[in-house]
């Protein structure tokens, strides 16, 4: 018996001694995994292939620090402390990469006071409208660049249909557009202030390339390289069923990517995900993608990035949203969402079923299903196509601006919610700035008052201190104010205790507005289009160039000259004579 007993005790703190070895063995992992983590986003970035960001120290990190520090001529002891951290922050710094980590909202409002035209006319042919481009540092030269994206053309049948949303935008059968798609366009600024048409830069591969609605552009650093990349949401036109997203990834040659197939676990999934934001959802330290799914009875889905860019996606809340943003709201360092669909909710009846404004707490895991709180709504302008979230009145805790409008996009109103504090009560006041005459009722988003505020960027625009609010809105193409009641350059100024002044067009502020003339293909510009009497040579040198068909810069002189008979050979017949 007692023999029995020593042997049992005897194997009981074997046991434990193994136990406490292991977790003295763990413990240091976890304790340091943080700076594990930290390292490994800063070896990719360098271009030493550490793996995925996952906090774990393991063979591909060992082996990308011994080569770091083989080309940077240090010693490697094997070892992964402050010392190496040290090291990587200096050699990120001398690359000139930052290393914070940013949301889209960041991105979105990097400081930048350029608008740029929504369809500059070198492109006019590539889409039948486009939504808010993206004004950024692409190709890391230190100078803004511009990322345009828009919506197919339809067929000629439909070109004139008076649809009532973009749902039914080719027939009331709602099966899409049978059209060709559409592309990105990517614009790159140089020092003397032109844009450049760089459609060599934008590479998709896929059997079906393009986009059909192109409703989001969701830009920020996914695969850790230091260098910006996009997903775009895209809706799908004709439809509401949603169409697969696009997802462009730098490359080390400069080039973006498309690589939804090689780096998505759902490439082909079909969301109408009318809204959508970026931003670190579980912590780990990367860039991860939350989207709306307007039609499918309220799913939010994420995806969540290994660091490397490769995402899965995962249903991650149950909201009926159309426009979402991420910020920390309670200031318990996790990103909460913010959401908005309509404020009528199902007591008119609509297919929102109550979902109404306000916010889904992060659970700390990455999803949304803690607490909520609802947010002040409008029944005047009861939809919201866009928000944007910032500390407005910097007293450290995150403020929310809404894009509103009525039925069907008419008339446009900016909602400011100031945060009180806790992520919990907000002061509301709308601002009304297109007011549709008094009985007006809408019969297509198409109406004459659709000026809704697509994107909301933050800054301090005249330069007193105060950030202000600068909005893109959807119904200007040109940057003239005549007659429009929310010209481009438009702006709430700050007054200075969260009340805001709507200032028409860009006067009083240091936004620049970028003429058409400043986008080009290279250097080519457009000529324009006349009616007058021509002589053969000179139009038939209007539509080409070097030898083909100028279909990117001049599509209406190739077109006229099409429609009267002459053909490429007998144009460069005329320029050779």
């Amino acid at each position: 018996m007692t023999q029995f007993m020593f042997t049992l005790k005897h194997g009981i703190i074997k046991k434990l001694l193994s136990t406490l070895t292991t977790l003295s063995l763990l413990i240091p992992h976890a304790v340091f995994a943080d700076t594990v983590a930290q390292s490994q986003r800063m070896l990719n970035q360098l271009g030493y292939n550490a793996g995925p960001v996952d906090g774990a120290y393991g063979g591909k990190t060992k082996r990308a620090l011994e080569a770091f520090y083989a080309k940077s001529g240090g010693a490697y002891d094997g070892k992964l402390d402050a010392n190496e951290v040290a090291d990587l922050t200096a050699a990120m710094s001398r690359a000139g990469i930052d290393s914070t980590i940013q949301s889209g909202a960041e991105i979105e409002s990097n400081g930048s006071l350029i608008y740029i035209p929504k369809q500059p006319s070198i492109i006019e042919s590539r889409y039948w409208w486009t939504h808010a481009s993206t004004v950024a540092d692409f190709n890391g030269d230190g100078i803004m660049d511009a990322w345009i994206t828009g919506t197919q053309n339809p067929p000629e049948e439909w070109k004139d249909y008076q649809s009532v949303t973009t749902g039914d935008a080719c027939g009331k059968a709602k099966t899409g557009c049978d059209s060709p798609l559409t592309k990105p366009s990517l614009f790159i600024g140089t020092k003397d202030g032109k844009y450049l048409l760089r459609d060599d830069l934008v590479i998709d591969n896929r059997a079906k390339p393009g986009q059909s609605l192109a409703r989001q552009n969701l830009v920020t650093d996914f695969n850790g390289d230091g260098k910006l990349d996009i997903f775009v949401a895209d809706t799908g036109l004709g439809q509401h069923t949603g169409f697969k997203d696009s997802y462009f990834l730098s490359q080390p040659d400069g080039t973006l990517l498309e690589s939804s197939e090689t780096h998505l676990s759902h490439p082909n999934i079909k969301l109408f995900d009318h809204g959508g934001a970026t931003g670190d959802i579980d912590g780990d330290g990367d860039i991860d993608v939350v989207l709306t799914s307007g039609f499918d009875g309220g799913t939010i889905h994420c995806y969540y990035n290994n660091g490397t860019g490769k995402m899965k996606m995962h249903k991650c809340a149950s909201i009926m949203a159309f426009a979402i943003e991420l910020a920390d709201m309670d200031g318990d360092g996790d990103l909460d969402l913010v959401h908005h669909s309509d404020d009528r909710g199902n007591k008119y009846n609509t297919i929102w079923h109550g979902n109404l404004t306000g916010i889904r707490y992060n659970n700390g895991k990455g999803r949304f299903n803690g607490k909520s709180v609802k947010l002040p709504g409008d029944m005047t302008y009861p939809h919201s196509p866009e928000l944007n979230v910032w500390d407005i009145d910097n007293d450290g805790d995150q403020d929310i601006v809404l894009s509103r409008v009525q039925e069907l996009y008419a008339g446009v109103a900016i909602q400011v919610l100031e945060n009180l504090g806790n992520g919990k009560k907000f002061n509301s006041t709308t601002y009304e700035l297109v007011i549709p005459p008094t009985g007006y009722v809408a019969k297509g988003e198409g109406n004459p008052w659709n000026f809704f505020v697509e994107q909301l960027r933050f800054a301090d625009v005249d330069r007193d201190g105060d950030t202000d609010i600068m909005m893109v809105n959807h119904g200007d193409k040109e940057a003239s104010m005549d007659g429009k009641p929310l010209p481009n350059g438009s702006w709430m100024r700050n007054n200075g205790d969260m009340k805001f002044t709507f200032m028409r067009g860009s006067k009083g502020s240091q936004i620049k507005v970028i003429p058409d003339a400043s986008f080009s293909l290279n250097g080519r510009l457009p000529v324009p289009y006349v009616t007058d009497n021509w002589n053969t040579t000179e139009v038939c040198g209007y539509a080409t160039h070097n030898g083909q068909w100028d279909m990117e810069v001049n599509p209406k002189w190739v077109a006229n000259v099409k429609q009267r008979g002459f053909d490429l050979e007998m144009c460069l017949t005329f320029l050779a004579d």
